[in-house]
C-alpha cells in the first residue's frame, strides 16, 4: 500500500501541497541557476534532488485532485497561494527548458 502524502484534515493538507510545490519550484530553480552557471556539480545535486521530489509532488498532486472538493471550502488566501506557487512552478520549468535547450544547442 503506498503511502499518502498529504494529511487527512484538508487545510493540513492544503498547506502540505502548498510546501510540496514550493520545494519542487526551488529545486528546479536551482537546476536552473545551475545550468545557467555551467556548474556541473551543482547541476547533478539539483537533478537527484528532483528525482527524488518529483515522486512524491506527483502522489501528492494526485492525492489533491481526488480530493478537490474537500479543497473548494478552504481559506481563500491558501488557494491562492497554492496557484501562485503552481505558476511560478510552471514558470521555471519553462526557463529549465529553455537552459536544456540552448546547452543542447537548440533555440528555444
Amino acid at each position: 500500500m503506498k503511502t499518502k502524502i498529504l494529511p487527512e484534515e484538508a487545510e493540513q493538507a492544503l498547506k502540505k501541497m502548498i510546501a510540496v510545490t514550493r520545494d519542487m519550484k526551488n529545486i528546479v530553480k536551482g537546476e536552473s541557476d545551475a545550468l545557467a552557471a555551467n556548474d556541473g556539480d551543482a547541476l547533478r545535486t539539483a537533478i537527484d534532488q528532483k528525482a527524488d521530489l518529483a515522486f512524491m509532488y506527483g502522489d501528492a498532486s494526485r492525492e489533491f485532485s481526488k480530493r478537490l472538493e474537500e479543497f473548494r471550502a478552504m481559506p481563500p488566501a491558501l488557494l491562492d497561494e497554492l496557484d501562485r506557487e503552481q505558476k511560478a512552478l510552471k514558470a521555471v520549468e519553462e526557463e529549465n527548458r529553455v537552459f536544456y535547450n540552448r546547452a543542447r544547442g537548440k533555440t528555444a
